[in-house]
């Protein structure tokens, strides 16, 4: 392999600087929801009725005939930041 100077001035082959962006992986990727061990010390949220409403319109409009996991999740997530009115 040829050593080749490229538009920004980098010399090494193995990290090419394109345009000013570096290609180095420096983070670690995220593991899938699917592969973690459940949660140790929380209790499962408990959807309510508007969550499952919810997390069900959510797999309709990517063409789901019924949600996922990721729809439940985020169904949770939602009703966790939008707590139900106590009176």
């Amino acid at each position: 392999m040829t050593n080749l100077r490229l538009a920004t001035g980098s010399l090494s082959p193995d990290f090419p600087c394109v345009a000013g962006l570096s290609f180095a992986m420096t983070t670690k990727p995220k593991s899938k929801p699917w592969m973690k061990s459940n949660p140790k010390k929380k209790a499962p949220t408990k959807l309510t009725k508007a969550s499952k409403t919810a997390a069900e319109a959510r797999a309709r409009k990517a063409g789901r005939p019924y949600p996922n996991l990721i729809d439940n999740m985020w169904a949770a997530q939602q009703q966790k930041r939008k707590p139900a009115s106590k009176d």
